[in-house]
């Protein structure tokens, strides 16, 4: 994200200067394997990136839907619905 936002600055005397700034910190990436990873942009990174997760992590265990309207909920424990204001903690109880 960082090289894309060097690449976003209008000025390329800016982007130079910062670029040394972030190199100077250590702030850059230099593992080959992410920046291939990254090769696509930032979007499609997240997204495989979400996928990857999803996949290794248990998938559907991960989603929480409310059983009335069937959105998902904020977290994988929570018992009530943002959407449609349906509690399902009451009824477990």
């Amino acid at each position: 994200m960082a090289t894309e936002k060097l690449a976003a600055v209008v000025r390329p005397e800016y982007g130079q200067h910062l670029q040394q700034w972030m190199a100077e910190r250590n702030l850059l990436v230099h593992d080959e394997a992410l920046l291939a990873r990254l090769a696509n942009g930032a979007d499609a990174f997240f997204l495989v990136t979400a996928w990857r997760i999803y996949q290794e992590y248990g998938g559907d265990k991960l989603l929480n839907n409310c059983p009335r309207c069937g959105r998902l909920a904020r977290t994988p424990r929570a018992r009530q619905c943002r959407h449609c204001g349906h509690r399902w903690y009451e009824a477990s109880a």
